[in-house]
């Protein structure tokens, strides 16, 4: 190493230096002074002890010295700073000193006369050792720091290889409030796998889980538990060191439940939800949910095997959890089961409110766990269902997603290349038997498939498409009605008219056919999106100008019904093909349709007859007075123009 860097170096210790011979001891101390930062001088062994202090980093000293020789003084140094270093300087080069150099641990050996050379080296040398206390005094300078913050933040205890705890620091005694310290570290855990513990930690693993730990008094805490094994040498276990999070800030259930979820493998889980959940809180308020929450976790508790972990979720959500052992998932369904049971057989009292328990179960194992017991929840609000298998439902659901994605992508890829096209399917006069119009039916070609509505049209509702392909739609036909001078109807929804920029462009496009627009029907279908009849009546005054007809489809079903046709005034009624297909099976049927036909004629409203599918049915509706038929017996969806 180069002079100037032990310099950078040596500049910031200080010395003492002891030498009996004044003029050595002068001269010396001023070459000293250009290496070090200070030199302390002294005369003899006993002066240069007296002089030693803890600000001492280098003692340099002559052997045969009066009082107290070099070698006597350097042992005594050392018992007050053991790790000082020390440089023999001396006249006498025999070997019993030598030896006794270094067995009292002596840095550096110089022989005089002073040689600058051998003094470099020396310090070099004396400049690693220097270095490596340095880094190791740092060292344990910050683990002691690193001590201090985990005695603040973190609760420890130490335990021996027979697993009785050894050691707790402050936090630990603070919060569990232990006193005696011979416990079996394995009693201060509650309802946890002690031998999975045990098993991991004896195979020189470290074990990583969230636990529960119970008090001296019995009180329950959970903390994130991680157990290192420590080992010596020979890379044997001769102690355990346990870490506690602080419970001073404790999880809520729900990430409780997370990490039970990320520390543990093949679990079953098994979600309760009250299905009136939300009707309970907007009419009872929170106070009364509170504690009904609570009583029912409660009755969980009382009902559930130890073995079974309990999270209150709140949220009208309980979860059971626990490990699935030699195939004995089957059972454990059937444990879940017989608690959903006996839990919807209670009723609960809580002030003047009575509550009788009502719950779904979600049961859901593997892969993204607690997702597909939630979407269980989900299947069985929407099914009316109590009890659901999730684990192939998020599967099933991620496939349909795939499938929606492919076909949202279809739509786009058909409204750029103009793959969207139109069938049509003849509407009948009963009276003559000729075609009077023809009902649009939409349907994508591409250049090697034919794509059928119920194969894209429920998911283009649902997409920013759907008003794109009515649009298409609308212009397609009035292109049609313009060639062929033919009369064509053409579904709209109800959401389409609602959205004023599709309401706009609707009037656009009949603007620039107005001359054609007579022989155009829109038929609308009514849904329970419709909440007023506002804008849906100025739209149809608005097309009428144009000589529309107005054809109300799907008469009959869901949605429709008396006072919405008088709300609406159409000119058309088109009667739900579920009705005309048990027209003659079904008296429920024939009176129904029955009752609309004589409600059209007193109203002056046409009608029509979906799904005619043979000739018994057309006789039928004929003999009712229905005016059309469309349907299979008849004309099926062709592409004609």
């Amino acid at each position: 190493m180069e002079i100037n860097q032990i310099l950078k170096y040596t500049k910031k210790l200080n010395v003492l230096f002891v030498e009996d011979d004044n003029v050595a001891r002068e001269e010396l101390t001023n070459i000293f002074k250009r290496f070090f930062n200070s030199v302390v001088t002294a005369c003899n062994g006993e002066e240069g002890l007296k002089k030693f202090n803890s600000d001492i980093d280098l003692v340099i000293t002559d052997i045969n010295m009066p009082k107290m020789n070099g070698l006597d003084m350097i042992i005594k140094i050392k018992t007050i700073e053991p790790n000082i270093n020390t440089i023999i300087l001396s006249a006498y080069n025999e070997t019993e000193y030598f030896i006794n150099a270094i067995l009292i641990g002596v840095n550096g050996f110089m022989l005089k006369p002073f040689v600058l050379d051998q003094f470099v080296s020396t310090l070099n040398n004396i400049y690693k050792d220097l270095e490596l206390q340095k880094k190791l005094k740092d060292t344990q300078y910050l683990l002691c720091q690193y001590q201090q913050i985990v005695d603040k933040s973190i609760i420890v205890c130490k335990f021996n290889i027979d697993k009785n705890i050894t050691y707790t620091n402050e936090q630990f005694e603070k919060i569990f409030k232990y006193e005696n310290l011979d416990n079996e570290f394995g009693k201060l855990l509650y309802q946890e796998n002690i031998e999975k513990i045990y098993s991991t930690i004896e195979n020189k693993h470290i074990y990583k889980n969230m636990a529960k730990i119970i008090s001296q008094n019995n009180e329950i805490f959970y903390s994130k538990l991680i157990i290192k094994p420590i080992l010596d040498d020979n890379n044997e276990i001769i102690e355990y060191i346990a870490l506690f999070l602080d419970v001073g800030d404790i999880l809520d259930a729900k990430q409780i439940l997370l990490d039970y979820i990320e520390y543990n493998d093949n679990i079953l889980l098994g979600a309760f939800y009250l299905v009136d959940f939300d009707s309970l809180r907007q009419y009872f308020g929170e106070k009364i949910i509170t504690n009904l929450s609570l009583e029912l976790e409660k009755i969980l508790r009382k009902l559930t095997p130890q073995d079974i972990h309990i999270y209150n979720l709140n949220e009208g959500k309980f979860v059971l959890a626990t490990t699935i052992h030699s195939n004995n998932k089957s059972a454990l369904i059937k444990i879940y089961q017989k608690i959903q049971t006996i839990l919807n057989q209670k009723t609960i009292t809580i002030d003047n409110f009575v509550y009788n328990v009502s719950t779904i179960l979600s049961v859901a194992s593997g892969e993204k766990i607690l997702e597909k017991a939630y979407l269980g929840i989900e299947n069985m609000l929407k099914n009316n269902e109590v009890f659901i298998e999730s684990d192939t439902l998020l599967q099933l659901l991620t496939t349909q997603a795939q499938n929606n994605l492919q076909i949202i992508s279809l739509l786009k890829d058909s409204i750029d290349n103009n793959y969207i096209i139109s069938y049509h399917q003849a509407i009948i006069d009963n009276e003559t038997l000729k075609p009077i119009k023809y009902e649009a039916l939409v349907r994508i070609q591409t250049q090697d498939k034919l794509y059928l509505p119920y194969q894209f049209l429920d998911i283009a509702k649902h997409s920013v498409y759907y008003s794109q392909i009515t649009k298409l739609m609308l212009e397609y036909n009035l292109e049609i009605i313009k060639r062929y001078n033919i009369k064509v109807s053409v579904n709209i929804a109800i959401n389409d008219i609602l959205k004023e920029n599709i309401r706009m462009n609707i009037y656009e496009i009949l603007e620039k056919y107005r001359s054609y627009t007579s022989n155009l029907t829109f038929e609308i279908l009514e849904d329970d999106a419709l909440e007023s009849y506002e804008i849906l009546n100025k739209f149809i005054t608005n097309i009428k100008k144009y000589n529309i007809k107005i054809s109300l489809d799907d008469f009959g079903s869901g949605y429709s019904n008396f006072s919405r046709v008088l709300e609406l005034q159409p000119d058309i009624l088109k009667i739900d093909g579920s009705l005309i297909k048990n027209i003659n099976d079904s008296k429920y049927s024939f009176n129904l349709v029955k009752t609309m036909v004589d409600f059209a004629k007193l109203n002056n409203i046409k009608t029509i007859a979906e799904f005619v599918e043979n000739e018994e049915i057309f006789n039928t509706i004929k003999k009712l007075g229905i005016d059309y038929s469309q349907g299979y017996y008849f004309a099926k969806p062709e592409k004609l123009f």
